[in-house]
């Protein structure tokens, strides 16, 4: 498979899904503003999509369509699917692109004998000569997006493995994220962070693109605050970090 380039925050924009307009219009003029009102407002970007929707779905949206682009995961581009009509927008068209030449395979007329039926072999979730069960697909999807907020976390704000550890977690099991699999604990994220290349997990490109939107920076900071009964010691250390990291950026 060839690398795909790598895509920043800054370039991920959507088009809105239209409203269905169920009235009438009385003039020609009505009709004429409408479809210009529509036409103006049917892009956004990722920082506008985050001011109108919770920060932490619009990120989770965006990891999986960088994940799809670098790795043409199809787990990633499903996800994103779902999600993107969640949030009211049409997915990038490259995953629109692998659903159609997906749906274009199946309508050959020999689709029958070459997938048998399979719409997960049809999709790519299972692979040539080896079966790749859906939830290994999901802990595998889990671990990385895990790793990929503790690479923030560690190389933005400067926390250590075991602080990203902690924070990542109590943040997932908050937002009651990735409940079909569970959550390892903090030791197995730990270990298995420590074992994995950290160069994926921070591209020190995305600094800059970072720390480039205040509202993002305290979007993201906000996403780890957890029921005070739910805080130790360790937690309120690193939040103080991370505040402390954002006030100085440099």
């Amino acid at each position: 498979m060839k690398e795909q380039p790598k895509i920043s925050l800054e370039e991920l924009v959507f088009i809105r899904r239209p409203q269905p307009f169920r009235g009438t219009f009385n003039t020609d003029k009505e009709r004429k503003d409408f479809l210009r009102n529509a036409e103006k407002n049917t892009y956004i970007t990722f920082d506008d999509l985050c001011s109108e929707n919770d920060f932490n779905h619009v990120f989770t949206l965006a990891s999986r369509i960088i994940d799809f682009y670098e790795s043409e995961n199809p787990l990633s581009a499903i996800e994103a699917i779902t999600m993107s009509y969640n949030l009211g927008v049409y997915p990038p068209g490259p995953i629109l692109d692998w659903i159609n030449k997906a749906f274009w395979k199946f309508h050959k007329g020999d689709a029958g004998k070459q997938y048998s039926g399979s719409f997960n072999k049809l999709l790519g979730l299972v692979r040539p000569g080896k079966y790749t069960p859906i939830d290994s697909e999901l802990i595998r999807h889990r671990d990385a997006y895990i790793y990929s907020i503790m690479g923030i976390l560690k190389g933005i704000f400067n926390l250590t493995v075991s602080e990203a550890a902690l924070l990542v977690l109590y943040r997932e099991s908050h937002l009651k994220n990735h409940e079909s699999v569970g959550l390892p604990d903090t030791k197995s994220i730990e270990d298995g962070y420590n074992k994995t290349d950290p160069r994926p997990h921070f591209d020190l490109n995305f600094k800059k693109d970072f720390f480039s939107s205040t509202e993002r920076v305290k979007s993201f900071i906000k996403s780890f605050e957890v029921p005070e009964a739910q805080q130790d010691k360790i937690y309120q250390h690193a939040i103080k970090k991370m505040k402390k990291r954002f006030n100085s950026p440099s």
